[in-house]
């Protein structure tokens, strides 16, 4: 038999342009390269045929909101990260929400049982508050949507970064029905230069997905997926580091509260992720106004409450995930400057 030749894309041999065969002289298959997809799968204790590698997590969901009917909304948390909403704009797809509260879990059980939506989207650790959702939480939302023929989108971005306490173990294992996961490689791993994505998904729904992601971006560079490949075999050889990566993360969280409170500025403590959320009730200001201050006054800069879609007082999200050795100095001038906005702007 023949050797197989692949005369369907439009690529250029390196001899061509004189160039060294190299990892990146081909495009990388549709599902991803076969290493990382096998790697995920068993990270996540699912079959291959349930992984996609994206280019970035954006395009996982991205390709999630198309899998879901047209005709029928997609439940969003509020607050919430903002390329949420702007995406499913920019499809035309119509957004409902539901409010991050102390009763978030009622509020997104009510609305889905009211509005049956196309899909619901959980985000834990949460961007901007840092929230984290117990697995009990999970649960018992999966099997509302499920019952419910409503596909649960689960943005597991800064999965593995849950604080102690928190009562999650972190990214969901195994097979889910109706489930959709969506992680990254950005931000528990710091590589966001990589710009490696990937889905965790049943089969018929990864094949569509796969065939989505294909139209609009192809297969993510090849060498950034071997990059990828390498970092999970490196937590492979040594399980303990994302856990010490969590337990560095909330010892910040915690020098920069401990900063701004000797400004007697409060930030809700996050129960993971590298997110600070601050807000004050009773001021007569904007949160744009509030991180034009920030900048002018602390060279900080902040991202005002009202990006994430917040109805209530003046707030801004600020990472803390900066050099430790920085942290003091940092948040002492922003909590200087926070002080200073506080005093001028409250009733």
């Amino acid at each position: 038999m023949k050797a197989l030749r692949d005369l369907s894309l439009g690529t250029l041999d390196p001899s061509y342009c004189q160039a060294e065969e190299g990892s990146n002289n081909a495009y990388a298959p549709r599902q991803g390269l076969p290493a990382l997809v096998q790697l995920l799968g068993a990270r996540f204790a699912v079959d291959a045929s349930e992984v996609l590698v994206t280019a970035g997590a954006s395009m996982g969901l991205t390709c999630a909101f198309l899998t879901c009917p047209p005709a029928r909304p997609i439940l969003l948390p509020s607050p919430g990260f903002p390329a949420y909403e702007a995406t499913l704009r920019l499809l035309g797809r119509s957004v409902i929400t539901y409010k991050l509260d102390h009763n978030w879990d009622a509020n997104v059980l009510r609305m889905i049982e009211q509005e049956i939506p196309a899909a619901v989207l959980l985000n834990s650790p949460g961007n901007p508050l840092g929230n984290v959702i117990t697995d009990q939480q999970r649960q018992t939302v999966c099997d509302v949507a499920q019952a419910c023929c409503v596909t649960l989108i689960l943005d597991e971005t800064y999965a593995g970064l849950e604080f102690s306490g928190s009562a999650s173990t972190g990214p969901l294992l195994g097979e889910a029905t109706g489930v959709i996961r969506i992680g990254s490689f950005s931000k528990r791993f710091a590589q966001p230069g990589l710009r490696i994505g990937y889905v965790i998904a049943g089969p018929k729904t990864c094949r569509q997905m796969t065939d989505i992601n294909w139209v609009l971006a192809m297969s993510p560079c090849v060498s950034s997926q071997l990059a990828a490949a390498d970092l999970l075999m490196a937590e492979v050889k040594n399980p303990g580091r994302i856990k010490n990566t969590a337990g560095q993360l909330e010892a910040s969280a915690d020098l920069a509260m401990a900063t701004l409170a000797t400004h007697g500025i409060a930030a809700l403590r996050p129960n993971g992720g590298p997110l600070l959320w601050i807000e004050f009730p009773g001021a007569q200001s904007t949160g744009a106004q509030l991180a034009a201050h920030c900048m002018e006054h602390a060279s900080v800069i902040a991202s005002p409450g009202e990006a994430f879609r917040r109805q209530g007082p003046p707030a801004i999200r600020c990472s803390y995930a900066i050099a430790r050795y920085d942290i003091p100095a940092v948040f002492d001038r922003l909590g200087a400057a926070l002080a200073r906005w506080k005093s001028e702007n409250s009733n």
